[in-house]
């Protein structure tokens, strides 16, 4: 079987390294800087995918990790110029057309999906929203995975806690917990890539205690997760899929994770076993989590050990791109009992 994969590099190499020898696949790749706009994002992938007419001519499936890196094979599909198996990984399409869309652009976009053989989403939320909002019956749910390989856990306790994202993310809240409880922090945030949100500009100046660290490199962020006592994820309420790469990354490294509970969490998280749940908008259960957490050294060796575990078990990448083959399969054998 032959597939084309269209994915910015860090979900291209995922692909990459993971793969079965089974499929014959071209993948096309393109970098993103480390802040990006949807039209960037869009416009490379839909080069990318113009440069490689034959590979997409001679292609059975297309996967399209993204629904910005799916636009150019939607509209050739919308156009008639092929008719290719595809299946489409969503990652932000409820951020941004959604239930509070107006009827006009729902009713386009329920027109423009038509083409789309699967739809793989990393929280079963997200897949019932494919269900219930546009009305696409063949979206399922594909768990998110990290490579063990890359975190090497530390099981070392520094005197700091984590945080870190950029969309999403409940500040506000995590700056109030903190400065309750004095307790040291360092959180590392970016610019949010859609709405530009930039919360934390004025955050040390009026907590000493709490370090911000704006759009840090990979290479330090980790470093900084790998040193800390253990992390927090202050997510915000979601009817999607959002921070599953910070949560699942934090437990690839051995860390205790105090998150959320919200739709895009409750499928990675067992409470009080591999991470702490606490009510997304209560800054006293938060509080009262974090101090119980800092004082018990050992309950955040447990859980940082579990969370370790249940990465290299379930949720790692060679399982997340062998769930989304076993989609590939289905969708090509539909796609030659059609033929």
């Amino acid at each position: 079987m032959k597939i084309l994969l269209i994915a910015d590099e860090e979900n291209a190499n995922k692909f990459e390294r993971n793969i079965s020898r089974d499929f014959e696949v071209y993948i096309v790749k393109f970098r993103l800087p480390p802040i990006f706009t949807i039209p960037q994002k869009l416009i490379k992938a839909s080069v990318k995918v113009l440069e490689s007419t034959k590979e997409l001519k001679n292609a059975d499936v297309i996967i399209s990790v993204s629904t910005l890196c799916g636009v150019p094979i939607l509209l050739f599909n919308m156009l008639g110029l092929m008719k290719k198996g595809h299946v489409m990984i969503d990652i932000g399409l409820p951020r941004i057309v959604n239930h509070k869309s107006s009827r006009l652009t729902l009713t386009l976009i329920k027109h423009i999906i038509k083409s789309i053989s699967f739809v793989a989403c990393f929280a079963r939320s997200q897949a019932e929203y494919w269900k219930l909002v546009y009305g696409f019956k063949r979206a399922v749910f594909v768990p998110y995975g990290v490579d063990p390989n890359h975190y090497r856990p530390k099981w070392f306790l520094g005197d700091y806690i984590f945080s870190g994202g950029r969309a999403n993310r409940n500040y506000d809240l995590l700056i109030e917990a903190i400065k309750k409880s004095g307790k040291k922090a360092i959180v590392a945030y970016g610019r949010d890539p859609i709405t530009f949100k930039h919360p934390l500009i004025n955050v040390q100046q009026s907590y000493p205690s709490i370090k911000v660290l704006y759009e840090v490199p990979k290479n330090l962020y980790i470093k900084l997760l790998a040193n800390s006592r253990f992390v927090i994820l202050p997510l915000e309420k979601s009817y999607y899929s959002t921070g599953q790469i910070a949560l699942l990354e934090a437990m690839a490294m051995g860390k205790a994770v105090i998150v959320s509970r919200t739709a895009g969490t409750v499928d990675y998280i067992e409470d009080w076993k591999t991470g702490i749940f606490f009510n997304s908008e209560d800054v006293n259960d938060l509080r009262k989590k974090m101090e119980y957490l800092y004082e018990n050294p050992e309950e955040i060796l447990r859980i940082g050990r579990n969370a370790r575990q249940v990465i290299e078990e379930k949720f790692n990448e060679k399982n997340m791109v062998d769930n989304i083959l076993r989609i590939v399969r289905k969708c090509a054998s539909i796609s030659h009992d059609s033929s």
